[in-house]
């Protein structure tokens, strides 16, 4: 016995893992097989033989039709073999040979994967990245699939590729029948775009693992912001085009919240793949979310911009992580371009003159918080300039930088229309001294022009709309033309600014009020005057939190007191903005009488005062208040003509030409790996359609030869943040140079991410797997294995079957005692 026991253990030792677990399902099933064999042969031994005389005709009867009776009893026997094999081998998971799988339809696998590669997917975790997490576990992927038996092909698909437009010069797949029919159907299939598939439907062989490699070296994650909902519609469009056999689909992501709370259509393209009979996978790269500062916002603020003047700047901080960020630097660095420098020569080779504000520091944010912090910055000369703001590097670095071009031209022209000529000192004196001051090293940025009430009547919009702001003072009435220019300039988001006075006639500015319709803010009734206060500790004025009136809000403010005012026009008894007009009061007299009231008329602002600026009616022409207050109004009035562009990375960037002036061809530099600009792209301006001398040049947009895109999308050359500089040359050499800042879009570095059983119920009920990255190699098995779903299922449909029939067959071979009714009815 010991040596027969040696004998059987000697192969056992030598068998591997895999082949020993085999061996001992298969002795499973063999036990469970003869289960019922050995069932049988018992209740064998326990039947007795009794002589009995009424037995011989039964007897007869049985060798009659025991060959019968044994075959069924044979077949009911195998039949309960069979289905507790199959229930063995269910639970046992067993994997079917591949070279059998054609059998069930699985011939060829296509596996087709959806990788993420938005600026989240650069988080860093355990060292690397989740984007080096992904394409190490799709690497896996393809090297567990080129193991197998069965044919395999292999689709890969960025989420920056999807998102491109599918553009007419681009490959296509010619339709097969089933893509006819399913474009009849309404599929999404017709006009699949194979540009856009970075690995289109390849054969994975012994030398697709290098391909993939090569590929992947080259492919870095992006800096946009994207979502699944392309790539996913992709692959459905994939899967319509392309052959029969088991499609498996594995959507490759961080699954942050922002992206699948509302999974409405993603849904729909799932379900409609599942529909197809493909198996989805969604694979995480990550398990947990990493502290992350971003700067979400850096803007000018809404004041003046010219050569000279200081300039603040907004910047807003959002902590995205989980815990609270304590004593954060803010780095703040401004870049001069000398315009005297930006010649041919020097194209894509201008740094700029760095200059550092002192480092803001944030003490503490708490998770979710933003708060906001305002910066000066300096530029001595006209020209395009550039703000940068940087963090600390953390989790994710993309949205740790911020870029602002900033253009600041000499001097901004403000127009002053003067109704009383015959003043010396006249209400555009006092406004002017204000906007143009003598003093040395004191500049505002303002230059203003002064011309009498017909001006804007015989100029044409063009010239109006150089104007950053226009000032009525003192204007008894305007005729119609000059009315329409005013309301176009205001349409066209102009600011327009009055100051009534004693020529001011009040029945031509209640008709400019129009019952609300009109540009002017307030029916006018009157003249009026403010009587003397009881007591003289109350205020003249009281002014509202409101941009041009900082000086003077709040209740302790001491120049409250000093302002007086003794004339003013009256608004009619009884008349509050409407809640729809788009009026505010700004500021109301002590008797609750406005003094100055706003209008939005189109997209301009309309702010009107009911004095005039000399002394006689107020004191403000000789009061310290004046000053910023005329300053802050006009920054108020411009600010709607001069806001920045706040554009994203992916945004193509728009050039329009004089085609008189300039030259067709144009050169654009993008920002390389220091995010200065360095690598041109030469591009050419087309002629606008129509009679306009207009021309149109883009950096960005398909539908310029660029690969995948069409007119309406993108091309992936405004794909990275940073500063991009035009160079257009006037046709007598001399370059204008123009910048344009593109930021990462500050919602992507939102960290938080969606739970799997939330995910599971948002997409339930659609069977969707979820794994983490570092199980992707076990979906396809082991060696010459092959987990087919198809199989599991016909094993399932095998037992059901194995099982209605053996109770079909065990009601006919037992013996079941005739119904009492059909007994009565023999009888009779």
């Amino acid at each position: 016995m010991p040596s027969t026991t040696l004998i059987l253990a000697l192969p056992l030792a030598q068998m591997s893992p895999i082949a020993m677990g085999l061996w001992a399902i298969g002795g499973a099933m063999a036990v469970a097989a003869a289960v019922p064999v050995v069932i049988h042969l018992i209740n064998l031994l326990r039947h007795r033989r009794v002589k009995w005389a009424a037995m011989d005709f039964l007897l007869a009867a049985f060798k009659k039709h025991r060959n019968w009776v044994r075959l069924k009893q044979l077949l009911l026997l195998l039949l309960r073999m069979a289905a507790l094999a199959v229930a063995v081998a269910m639970l046992a998971r067993v994997k079917l040979p591949s070279a059998w799988t054609s059998f069930f339809g699985g011939d060829v696998t296509h596996h087709i994967v959806l990788l993420d590669d938005s600026y989240s997917m650069a988080e860093m975790v355990g060292g690397e990245t989740a984007y080096d997490v992904a394409k190490r576990a799709i690497a896996k992927l393809a090297k567990a699939a080129s193991r197998q038996d069965s044919a395999q092909r292999f689709t890969l698909i960025r989420f920056s590729r999807a998102s491109l437009a599918a553009g007419e010069r681009a490959a296509r797949v010619e339709p097969t029948d089933k893509t006819k029919e399913s474009k009849e159907n309404g599929d999404a299939s017709s006009g699949l775009n194979t540009a856009l598939l970075d690995l289109s439907n390849e054969a994975v062989d012994l030398d697709f693992d290098r391909r993939l490699e090569e590929f992947f070296r080259q492919a870095e994650v992006t800096e946009l912001s994207l979502g699944p909902q392309p790539a996913v519609r992709l692959a459905r469009q994939v899967m319509a085009a392309g052959e029969n056999g088991r499609r498996v689909v594995y959507l490759v992501s961080d699954f942050r919240r922002r992206d699948w709370t509302n999974t409405a259509e993603i849904e729909s393209e799932l379900n409609e793949m599942e529909r197809g009979g493909a198996e989805i996978h969604l694979v995480r790269c990550t398990s947990e979310q990493k502290p992350n500062l971003a700067i979400t916002a850096l803007t000018p603020s809404q004041r003046t911009k010219a050569a000279g003047v200081p300039l603040y700047v907004d910047i807003e901080v959002t902590n995205h992580g989980p815990t609270p960020a304590r004593d954060v630097p803010l780095k703040i660095v401004s870049r001069y371009y000398d315009p005297t420098k930006e010649e041919l020569r020097n194209a894509g080779k201008l740094k700029g003159e760095t200059d550092e504000a002192p480092v803001e520091m944030v003490e503490r944010l708490a998770p979710g918080e933003t708060v906001r912090r305002r910066a000066q910055v300096y530029f001595p000369g006209p020209g395009k300039h550039v703000v940068e703001v940087a963090l600390p590097d953390d989790a994710v670095m993309a949205d740790n930088r911020r870029y602002c071009a900033i253009d600041f031209p000499a001097y901004v022209p403000v127009l002053l229309i003067e109704g009383d000529t015959t003043e010396r000192f006249n209400d555009s004196y006092f406004l002017e001294a204000a906007l143009k001051p003598t003093m040395e090293r004191t500049m505002t940025g303002a230059r203003p022009e002064v011309h009498d009430p017909s001006f804007l009547r015989n100029q044409p919009l063009d010239v109006l709309k150089s104007f950053q702001s226009i000032y009525i003072l003192n204007v008894d009435r305007l005729d119609e033309q000059a009315v329409n220019n005013l309301k176009a300039y205001l349409t066209a988001g102009g600011g327009v600014g009055f100051f009534l006075g004693p020529m001011s006639d009040p029945k031509f500015y209640t008709g400019l009020y129009d019952d609300g319709q009109g540009l002017f803010p307030a029916p006018l009734e009157r003249e009026d005057t403010l009587p003397p206060a009881v007591d003289i500790s109350t205020p003249d004025l009281t002014a509202e939190d409101h941009p041009i009136f900082e000086s003077l809000s709040g209740p302790a403010n001491p120049y409250l007191v000093e302002v007086t005012v003794s004339r003013f026009f009256k608004t009619l008894d009884g008349w509050e903005p409407p809640p729809d007009a788009n009026v505010e009061i700004l500021a109301r007299l002590r008797n609750r009488k406005p003094l100055s009231l706003e209008k939005r008329f189109g997209e301009g602002r309309c702010v009107a005062f009911l004095a005039p600026l000399t002394p006689g009616w107020s004191n403000w022409a000789v009061h310290p208040s004046s000053l910023p207050i005329f300053l802050q109004l006009q920054d108020y009035l411009g600010a709607p003509r001069s806001p920045e562009e706040q554009r994203l990375v992916g945004t193509p960037i728009t050039v329009t030409l004089d085609a008189e002036r300039f030259r067709e061809a144009i050169s654009f530099f993008t920002p390389g790996a220091l995010h200065t600009a360095y690598s041109r792209v030469g591009k050419v301006a087309h002629k606008r359609p129509g009679d306009l001398p207009l021309l149109d040049v883009s950096l960005g947009r398909g539908g310029d030869g660029e690969e995948g895109g069409d007119a309406g999308g993108r091309s992936g050359q405004t794909d990275k943040s940073g500063i991009y500089e035009a160079w257009p040359v006037t046709k007598k050499g001399k370059a204008k140079v123009r910048r344009f800042a593109l930021n990462v879009d500050p919602r992507e570095g939102a960290t938080d991410l969606i739970a799997p059983d939330t995910l599971q119920q948002s997409l339930d009920p659609l069977l969707v797997e979820i794994h983490l990255a570092g199980e992707i190699e076990e979906l396809l098995g082991e060696d010459d294995y092959f987990d087919n779903r198809r199989w599991r299922s016909a094993m399932l449909a095998a037992l059901a079957v194995f099982l209605i029939i053996e109770q079909f067959l065990a009601y006919s071979a037992s013996y079941h005692p005739a119904k009492l009714g059909a007994r009565t009815k023999a009888a009779a």
